[in-house]
């Protein structure tokens, strides 16, 4: 039975269908939002990256950003609340696409 639902997990990742949405509440129907900050690289449990804004607030992106420490991106996505990352390092912010921007 694990592994038919290991199996049934994975084709529907690579097929990026959401058959466990009821499951995972935190990724449904969340407002986006544009968050704008610099990429900072950390080694923790393995290597995370964080999205530092102006004001000081921290988040731990997920998803589709340049995984490069040091650069100024705007980053349009969601902030789940329902998730628990490995690295701990700030808001988990799901990034659907960004951009580069100037300092």
């Amino acid at each position: 039975m694990r592994l038919v639902y290991l199996c049934f997990l994975c084709w529907s990742l690579f097929l990026n269908i959401p058959a466990f949405a009821a499951e995972t509440p935190g990724f449904v129907n969340l407002p986006q939002v544009n968050i704008i900050g610099t990429v900072k690289k950390i080694e923790v449990s393995g290597v995370c990256y964080q999205l530092v804004t102006a004001n000081g607030t921290k988040y731990e992106l997920l998803g589709n950003f340049p995984h490069q420490d040091g650069v100024a991106i705007s980053a349009i996505g969601t902030l789940p609340t329902d998730i628990a990352t490995i690295c701990q390092v700030g808001k988990p912010l799901k990034v659907d696409s960004s951009k580069l921007v100037k300092k």
